[in-house]
C-alpha cells in the first residue's frame, strides 16, 4: 500500500505535466517538449515495460528499430547499476531548457552514467521535428557510448546479494526486493542522520562555546530534527544509487524525497535565523542598543519571509510547474498588481524608514495625532502601540512614517517651571528669602542642571509672581516623578519659613433681598 500510493501521485503529477506543457506549447503525444517531461516519459515507459515507447525518448534516427530498443534498455541497465538523473527540480521544465547553464542552448545535462571507473554526462539534445515542433531526446552522443559502456558494466550489489524470491515477484516491473531496500534505507538512512546531527552539533557547540563565554548558552536543540532529516534525504539518495536499486523504483519517488528535502531545509534555515536572532539578542543591552534590536527583529522577519517565499518556488519547481514562465506571464499585469499591492509596498518601505530613522523604538513612549502609548512591535507590514488604556492600537508603518512623533523616551532632562504665586501683602524681604533660599537650593542639588533660574516676574492686582525655569536630571519619568515631589515639598516649606503663603484667585460673593409673601424680608 506504500508502493502504492508512493507511485500513484507520481502517475498523476506526470500526467498533470504533460497536461500543462500541451496547452502552452505545440503538442507532443509523449510530453518530450521539455527536458523533464521527456525524462518522466522515459521512467514512465520503463515502469511500462514498453521498450517501443522508451525509444522514442532517444534520438535513434540512424538506428534501426531493433537496435532503438536496445539502445533503451541498455540505458536503463546503466541507470540501473550506478547511473542517476539529477534531482527532480534540478532537471529544466520549460521548453527551452536550462539556458544559464554553460551548454549550448540545444543541449541539457541531466545526469550521468557510470560503469566502472567510467563516468559519462547524460545528456539530453533538443531536435527538431519535421512539423516544426522542437522536442527533446538523449543524445545521439550519450547513444554512442552505451555499448561500450554496458560491456563493462557489472551487476549491481542489491542484485548479487538479494534472495531469487525477492527478484522474480515484481511490482510495476521493478523487483519487490528493490522496493524493499529502498524502505530499509529510509529507516537506516534516518537513524544515522539524527545520530550524524547529534555529533555536528556537539561539535559545533564545543567550538563556539569559547566565543559565547559569558553570554547566554547556545540552544542548538531545535535544529536537530531539521538538519537530521536533511542529512538522512542526502545519505538515502547516494545510497539507493550505490546499492543499485533500479531507476524506474529511485524515479517514483524522487519528487518525495526532493520535497522532504526543501521542507527540511527550509525548517533548518527558519531555526537557524531564531538561533542567531536569539545570541544576537542577548549580546545587546537593551537600554543602549534598541534601535538594533528594532532592526534584529525586522530583518529577521524580513529574512523569514525570503525563505518561505524560495520554498514555495522550489516546491512548485518539484510539482512541475513551470516557475520561470509563471513570472514572467505575471508581468502583463505587472500594472494592476503594482496598484494592487501599492499599500503593501508603502508599509514596507514605511517599515524599513522607521527602523532606519529610528524616530521611535521597541520600548518607548510615545505620542503621534492624539494617541499616546508604548512601542511593543516594529513589524514587516505595521506598528503595535500600547496605550495607558492597556489596548493595542496598530498603524501601518506607511501612516506611522509620514506622521509627527514625539518620543518621550530619548528625554535627558526633565523641565520644572512651576509658577509661585504670594499674596500681596508678602513684603520685600520675605520676597528676596524665598527667591535667595530657592535658588540655592537649585545650585546645589546634583540632579538640577546648571543654569537654573529664579525671578520675581509680575506684580499683579492678586498676587506676587515667582517664576522657577531648570531641568531635572533623571533616567525616565518615574525618576523625575520621585525628584519633582521633593522640589514641591521644598518650595512649601520655604514659603511658610517666610511667614508668607500662596494667593488664591479673589471670590465675589452676592447677596440679594427680597420680599416674603407675609411681607418679611429675606
Amino acid at each position: 500500500m506504500a508502493i502504492w500510493a508512493t507511485l500513484l501521485p507520481t502517475q498523476s503529477m506526470t500526467q498533470t505535466n504533460e497536461a500543462a506543457t500541451s496547452t502552452t506549447v505545440a503538442s507532443d503525444p509523449y510530453g518530450r517538449i521539455s527536458p523533464r517531461g521527456t525524462v518522466d516519459g522515459y521512467l514512465k515507459a520503463m515502469r511500462e515495460a514498453d521498450l517501443e515507447k522508451a525509444a522514442l525518448f532517444l534520438d535513434t534516427s540512424d538506428l534501426s528499430a531493433a537496435d532503438a530498443t536496445r539502445s533503451a534498455m541498455r540505458l536503463k541497465q546503466l541507470l540501473d547499476d550506478g547511473g542517476y538523473f539529477f534531482l527532480t527540480d534540478e532537471i529544466s521544465s520549460s521548453p527551452e531548457g536550462n539556458l544559464s547553464d554553460e551548454m549550448s542552448a540545444d543541449l541539457e545535462e541531466v545526469g550521468a552514467l557510470q560503469s566502472g571507473r567510467i563516468q559519462v554526462p547524460l545528456t539530453l539534445q533538443r531536435v527538431a521535428k519535421t512539423d516544426g515542433r522542437f522536442i527533446w531526446l538523449f543524445s545521439q552522443a550519450t547513444i554512442a557510448e552505451l555499448p561500450a559502456l554496458h560491456q563493462i558494466a557489472r551487476e549491481s550489489l542489491l542484485n548479487k546479494i538479494l534472495p531469487d524470491d525477492l527478484k522474480s515477484y515484481h511490482v510495476l516491473t521493478v523487483p519487490i526486493g528493490h522496493w524493499l531496500a529502498m524502505v530499509l534505507v529510509a529507516l537506516i538512512g534516518a537513524a544515522l542522520g539524527r545520530l550524524l546531527a547529534k555529533a555536528l552539533l556537539r561539535a559545533i557547540t564545543w567550538v563556539l562555546a569559547s566565543k559565547l563565554a559569558g553570554g547566554a548558552p547556545l540552544d542548538v536543540g531545535s535544529i536537530l530534527t531539521p538538519l537530521g532529516v536533511v542529512i538522512a534525504v542526502m545519505l538515502y539518495r547516494e545510497v539507493v544509487i550505490l546499492i543499485g536499486v533500479q531507476v524506474v523504483a529511485r524515479g517514483a519517488t524522487d519528487w518525495i524525497a526532493v520535497t522532504i528535502l526543501w521542507l527540511a531545509v527550509a525548517v533548518l534555515c527558519l531555526k537557524l535565523v531564531d538561533l542567531v536572532a536569539d545570541v544576537l539578542r542577548s549580546a545587546l543591552q537593551p537600554d543602549q542598543h534598541r534601535s538594533s534590536l528594532a532592526a534584529l527583529i525586522l530583518l529577521r522577519k524580513m529574512v523569514k519571509a525570503i525563505i518561505l517565499a524560495v520554498l514555495t518556488v522550489q516546491v512548485l519547481e518539484i510539482l512541475g510547474f513551470d516557475v520561470t514562465t509563471t513570472i514572467a506571464a505575471l508581468g502583463i499585469g505587472g500594472l494592476a498588481l503594482a496598484l494592487g499591492a501599492q499599500k503593501t509596498v508603502e508599509n514596507l518601505v514605511g517599515s524599513v524608514n522607521v527602523v532606519a530613522d529610528r524616530p521611535v523604538e521597541v520600548g518607548d513612549f510615545c505620542k503621534f495625532g492624539d494617541i499616546s502609548g508604548t512601542v511593543e512591535d516594529i513589524g514587516i507590514r505595521s506598528t503595535k502601540i500600547r496605550t495607558p488604556a492597556r489596548t493595542i492600537v496598530t498603524v501601518p508603518n506607511g501612516t506611522f512614517a509620514s506622521m509627527q512623533i514625539e518620543n518621550y523616551a530619548v528625554r535627558d532632562q526633565f523641565l520644572f517651571n512651576p509658577k509661585l504665586s504670594l499674596r500681596c501683602d508678602t513684603s520685600a524681604e520675605q520676597v528676596q528669602r524665598i527667591i535667595s533660599d530657592i535658588r540655592s537650593k537649585l545650585a546645589t542639588s546634583n540632579n538640577i542642571s546648571t543654569g537654573a533660574r529664579v525671578n520675581l516676574i509680575a506684580l499683579t492686582r492678586t498676587s506676587l509672581d515667582v517664576e522657577i525655569f531648570c531641568y531635572v536630571k533623571a533616567v525616565d519619568y518615574v525618576a523625575f516623578l520621585t525628584a519633582q515631589e521633593k522640589l514641591i515639598f521644598f518650595l512649601l516649606e520655604t514659603v511658610s519659613a517666610s511667614g508668607s503663603t500662596f494667593a488664591f484667585p479673589p471670590q465675589r460673593v452676592q447677596m440679594s433681598s427680597h420680599t416674603g409673601p407675609q411681607g418679611t424680608v429675606a
